[in-house]
């Protein structure tokens, strides 16, 4: 097949792109943020968006979640791939499950909350 479809994951190269979109009110008390990424090789991204407020000069608070979205898809087998031979049968039996870019954290979401006190 040639050189670009051994891959597993799409390729030797990727393109990722990132938005962010940040302001300040009350002085820069409240900050909210927004992070978008994206890669455009394998369809998968993440949004990762946090709300920071400085109660005073020693106290401040965070708040944020990351979530991420993309999908598994079936590649080729490798020739040579190292493991013990299984019996595949089906409509992927000579395919293997890739998780490309960023689709490899996208069962991981979560929620944070951070509580800081520097002096």
């Amino acid at each position: 097949k040639g050189y670009r479809d051994s891959f597993t994951s799409i390729g030797p190269w990727n393109v990722l792109a990132t938005f962010a979109v940040f302001t300040g009110y009350f002085q820069d008390r409240l900050n909210p943020t927004a992070v978008f990424v994206w890669d455009f090789r394998s369809s998968s991204g993440g949004f990762l968006p946090q709300v920071s407020y400085r109660f005073s000069e020693n106290f401040s608070m965070t708040v944020g979640a990351s979530v991420f979205m993309g999908e598994q898809r079936y590649v080729d087998m490798r020739v040579n791939t190292i493991g013990p031979a299984s019996p595949r049968s089906g409509p992927h039996a000579y395919q293997d499950g890739s998780t490309p870019g960023l689709s490899v954290v996208r069962d991981r979401d979560e929620v944070f909350m951070t509580l800081r006190y520097t002096f």
